[in-house]
């Protein structure tokens, strides 16, 4: 993951450069993903980041969880926190196993003893870590007024 090097002694301008370098390839990672690539049967697979429900950790894999009529699911290589790391700003990581579209959310459920969970648009539910959850609030509640 490196993007610059800047050897010293170092110019305000040199510095200057490197920080422009590193904002650019931020918002080229930022806007540049569209598609999570899945090798499937010898083949690899495109799949479309607005189609992507939620993720789940699945050991040293993520499975992916598409937002279509058959609830299909594909086995990514790659673990929860590198994929989190190519998804736009609306996915959100709600537990330690789970990254939720939310922009698919219907409405946060909270339930006794301190449990909370996302409800998403196809009905399922998906649960939200103690220490996620006052992001996930905020992150909803960001859009009220709106």
């Amino acid at each position: 993951g490196v993007i610059d090097f800047v050897a010293k002694p170092f110019t305000k301008e040199r510095l200057s450069k490197a920080f422009e370098r590193l904002l650019e390839s931020t918002q080229r990672s930022y806007y540049g993903c569209r598609y999570l690539s899945i090798k499937k049967m010898g083949a690899i697979e495109l799949l479309a980041i607005a189609d992507i429900t939620y993720i789940q950790a699945e050991g040293h894999y993520s499975l992916v969880h598409l937002n279509n009529k058959t609830n299909t699911t594909a086995l990514h290589a790659k673990n929860i926190e590198k994929i989190m790391q190519l998804l736009p700003e609306n996915f959100l990581r709600v537990h330690r196993s789970y990254i939720a579209n939310m922009n698919l959310v219907k409405q946060l459920l909270i339930e006794e003893g301190s449990r909370y969970s996302l409800q998403l648009n196809n009905g399922q539910e998906i649960p939200i870590g103690r220490t996620k959850y006052q992001k996930v609030k905020q992150y909803l509640t960001s859009f009220e007024g709106t």
